[in-house]
Parts: structure tokens; sequence; C-alpha cells
């Protein structure tokens, strides 16, 4: 990965390990170090920036080398049908009552849990971002949860603050 010093505009490649943080010797001064093999270096991987803690510099990843992300979408969910009756038990015992469950377009249907390596009755709790459907979290009767792989993490119902100037969350 080419990253470029942010004052000096000078390049210099690096090969971060992982995702997330990461910490190495910096390619701008560790040649010239009386201990080559300092990890001075701290570089986010996630979010393409860095800072050498021996010679102040701040590094960013050159523009070309940024990739936008392409999320997955969960496959359409089917037009819910009549809600089990413990699936209408379940959100009974928590005060939730049907018309709520139809406002949120939350539905049941088989899903496969990785965790327990089966597939099972689950409720659909759908999360849509301008009326489109971007993830699910899946829940069965064991408290077993997932979520749609690859698809984009947004806050359930968002929706529904897009208009407010404040939100308290």
């Amino acid at each position: 990965m080419i990253i470029i010093d942010i004052k000096s505009k000078e390049k210099f490649e690096i090969e971060p390990k992982k995702s997330g943080q990461n910490y190495t010797t910096c390619p701008a001064c560790s040649a010239e170090r009386k201990h080559k093999n300092a990890k001075s270096f701290s570089w986010n991987n996630n979010e393409g920036v860095g800072y050498c803690h021996n010679c102040d510099r701040t590094f960013g990843v050159m523009r070309e080398e940024i990739k936008p992300v392409e999320y997955k979408f969960p496959a359409p969910i089917v037009e819910a049908k009549a809600y089990s009756q413990g699936m209408a038990a379940f959100f009974m015992n928590r005060g939730l009552f049907e018309s709520t469950m139809k406002r949120f377009k939350i539905s049941e249907g088989e899903h496969y849990f990785p965790q327990i390596e089966k597939k099972r009755n689950a409720i659909m709790f759908p999360y849509y971002l301008d009326g489109k459907l971007i993830n699910v979290k899946y829940r069965d009767g064991e408290k077993n949860f997932s979520l749609t792989s690859g698809a984009e993490l947004i806050l359930f119902n968002i929706d529904s603050i897009q208009k407010n100037t404040t939100v308290i969350i």
C-alpha cells in the first residue's frame, strides 16, 4: 500500500498485517535510527491514517488506494404472513403488540445460524435506510443472533430520525 507524508508529500510503501490498528517501524525514519526495529509507527488500516511517535510525521493513504466498500444486501423479505402463536406470545410478554410488529415490518422465517450450524425459525428484524432494506437481524428462541453477512451495519429504525435536528441515543 502506498501512503503519503501529509506535509512533505513524500510517498512510502507499507504492508499492514491486519485491519484496524497496526504498530510497526516507521517507513520514513526507522532506517536512520539507532534502534531500527523500534515500532514507533501506528497505522490505522480502517481509516487510512498513521503517525510516527519518533519523527512526528502524519501519514495518509493515497487517494487511488481508497476503494469503496461494497456491501451485500439481504434477500428481500417475503410479505409478512400471520404471526405464529409463539412469536405473538414472545412479543406480548414484552408489551409489544401486533400493530407494533407490523409497523416495523418484523416477521419470522427460517434462517441458518452459524454458531449452532443449524437452520431455525427466527424473528427477522429488518433494517431500512431511506426505505431500502439494508440488513436483517435474526433471533431464534434460544437467543442466537445473526445479521446478514457482508451487509452494512446501521441503526434499527434510523429512518424515523432522519428529519430531526437533535437525536438522543
